[in-house]
């Protein structure tokens, strides 16, 4: 976004640099078109990202309960998972003790 605006920048400073008019002579009127129909697609652009990470920002809170709910889910596997660890080297040293 920052690069937008950037490029939004330089494209207004070309169309009338350090606010003075344009003493050349040498800009004709479809380069001026021209130079306004990119300023005016970057705003077009730069719209469509702001709208795209407001969007992104009503996603976080779901995305974090999202998160949570799976780091929980992780967690509960991991202890199932030590637990029957445990069961098994139990038993194990249980069928070497016994033969």
């Amino acid at each position: 976004m920052e690069t937008k605006m950037r490029e939004l920048e330089d494209l207004m400073s070309s169309l009338n640099p350090g606010g003075e008019p344009d003493s050349s002579g040498g800009m004709e009127m479809t380069d001026l078109n021209e130079l306004t129909a990119e300023v005016q697609k970057y705003n077009s652009d730069l719209e469509t990202d702001i709208v795209t990470l407001e969007e992104l920002e009503r996603s976080v809170p779901n995305m974090e309960a999202a998160s949570a709910d799976l780091v929980k889910s992780l967690d509960n596997y991991l202890l199932k998972l030590e637990l029957q660890t445990q069961e098994m080297s139990a038993s194990t040293k249980y069928f070497r003790f016994c033969s």
